[in-house]
């Protein structure tokens, strides 16, 4: 999955906001944020599982480990 950088840093943006302020994201969230299918939005979120940002459960995804400059660096 490629994205343009504009783009991974507004998922980026989301995903810290909320995780922030909610302590979980879920696929459909993210999808529904930004009118997308889950073909873009669960590779992201797999991402953020696979750089320890995020834990997956049953209810979404956990915040784990705020290293989001390791994201945007």
């Amino acid at each position: 999955l490629l994205l343009r950088p504009a783009t991974y840093h507004a998922l980026v943006g989301f995903a810290r906001a909320t995780l922030e302020a909610q302590g979980t994201l879920s696929v459909a969230a993210l999808r529904d944020h930004f009118q997308t299918t889950r073909r873009i939005a669960l590779p992201f979120m797999d991402h953020l599982e696979a750089v320890g940002i995020t834990r997956r459960a049953e209810d979404g995804h956990h915040l784990l480990a705020p290293r989001w400059g390791d994201l945007l660096g």
